[in-house]
């Protein structure tokens, strides 16, 4: 994929180019790294476009995406973090980045937050002797 057909992507995939700023936000947030279903409930944005934003992302070096049997994660890169680093700073004050913060802190208190869940699993996982551990 050339460089001008993945910036046509991205920016189909995103819809609302504040919903960008908040995955930016979210992911700033969250260490550099959120699971998917995550990004999904406290964005909006839908899990196909949710696939096109990362693919596209993918290939332009801004993350890299991890998969395994039941998640997938993003993992921001530095090079995605230097180019939106003056972006995110002054969105931590907007009105929908604290919407999106206040879904995502629900979400944790619940504890309905996919990296609980994750973490439970992977333990599952290393008890188990059907997966080769």
């Amino acid at each position: 994929m050339n460089l001008l057909n993945a910036h046509a992507e991205f920016y189909d995939a995103i819809g609302n180019p504040t919903r960008l700023l908040l995955l930016c936000v979210l992911m700033k947030v969250n260490h550099k790294k959120i699971f998917v279903t995550d990004l999904i409930y406290c964005t909006g944005i839908s899990p196909r476009n949710i696939t096109i934003l990362g693919k596209c992302l993918e290939n332009l070096n801004y993350l890299t995406v991890t998969r395994d049997q039941r998640y997938a994660s993003w993992h921001l890169t530095e090079h995605f973090i230097t180019i939106f680093a003056p972006i995110i700073k002054p969105l931590l004050n907007s009105p929908e980045v604290e919407e999106c913060l206040l879904r995502l802190k629900e979400r944790e208190e619940k504890g309905e937050m996919v990296y609980e869940k994750y973490s439970e699993y992977l333990k599952t996982k290393k008890n188990s002797k059907t997966f080769g551990y």
